[in-house]
């Protein structure tokens, strides 16, 4: 899987999860497990319980973020404080409430693409070269071999969907399902069918409620919440020696200038720390 999906961004940094997944899982009686589904990075919300996945332990004396592998972890528990992640929707708002329709109907069939996609690929992996293949089949039955005007369609480069089309480049994952949605056909088939069956209806109408606007990277949500209280969390502990800004984002998985930016204060705050431990040990 992962030597086919040499194409970017496939997994998140850190581990992602559902809550509810997890507790309802443990209230069944059900076998709790990671589903792969989840280590997807463009997979943002759970689609049975309608809810974003969690990448930060919910423990306010933790705050931490889950490596993708450790040798402490065990599905359904925090490695580092070792409690348990699961959660009722009944006990905390569901974070995908504030989603509109559109975007949860997208969302729900990003989740449904790449799980049929997943699966596939465990038993028979597609091969890379199919991406070309589709897409040449593709500009055949939307465009009658012409790439520019499929290229207008979908509101993309002509020049990087040569590149894609002749296989000297690979899509990121998040724009290979971007095209395929807007093609009205899914990854698999574009990867595994000879004849696609492309929806030519659905390109004509940029912007429609069928997918979202043209992705062009893949940033991850931030959440300044969040951020604030695992930042506090970490000024409020007595570890020793005191992370460095650099440490502590590595464990949430967040970018250093993404906290700065947005919790500036907090941020000083902690490095000084820091810097006073290092003078201090110098001495």
């Amino acid at each position: 899987t992962a030597n086919y999906f040499g194409l970017c961004d496939f997994g998140h940094r850190t581990w992602a999860w559902c809550p509810a997944c997890y507790e309802e899982w443990r209230q069944t009686g059900h076998v709790v497990y990671e589903p792969l589904l989840w280590a997807v990075g463009i997979v943002t919300l759970c689609p049975h319980h309608r809810r974003f996945l969690q990448r930060i332990c919910p423990y306010p004396d933790c705050r931490r973020s889950r490596p993708v592998l450790g040798r402490r972890s065990r599905p359904g528990q925090c490695p580092w404080c070792e409690r348990w992640l699961g959660r009722s929707p009944e006990t905390e708002p569901v974070g995908a409430a504030a989603l509109t329709e559109d975007e949860w109907r997208w969302q729900s069939w990003v989740a449904e693409a790449v799980g049929e996609l997943l699966a596939a690929t465990l038993v028979v992996p597609p091969r890379r070269e199919r991406i070309g293949q589709g897409l040449r089949a593709g500009v055949e039955q939307v465009a009658g071999g012409n790439l520019s005007a499929l290229a207008r369609k979908l509101g993309l480069c002509r020049s990087r969907m040569a590149l894609w089309k002749d296989g000297r480049h690979l899509p990121s994952l998040e724009m290979l399902v971007w095209v395929c949605k807007r093609l009205g056909t899914t990854p698999l088939r574009l990867l595994t069918d000879e004849a696609i069956g492309v929806d030519a209806e659905m390109i004509g109408v940029p912007g429609s409620s069928a997918s979202p606007q043209r992705p062009t990277t893949l940033p991850r949500r931030f959440d300044i919440d969040e951020a604030r209280r695992a930042l506090e969390a970490a000024l409020a502990s007595v570890e020793e020696p005191p992370p460095s800004m650099t440490k502590i984002a590595q464990r949430l998985g967040l970018p250093p200038t993404s906290m700065q930016h947005h919790l500036p204060e907090l941020c000083r705050m902690i490095s000084a720390r820091h810097f006073h431990y290092i003078q201090a040990r110098s001495r």
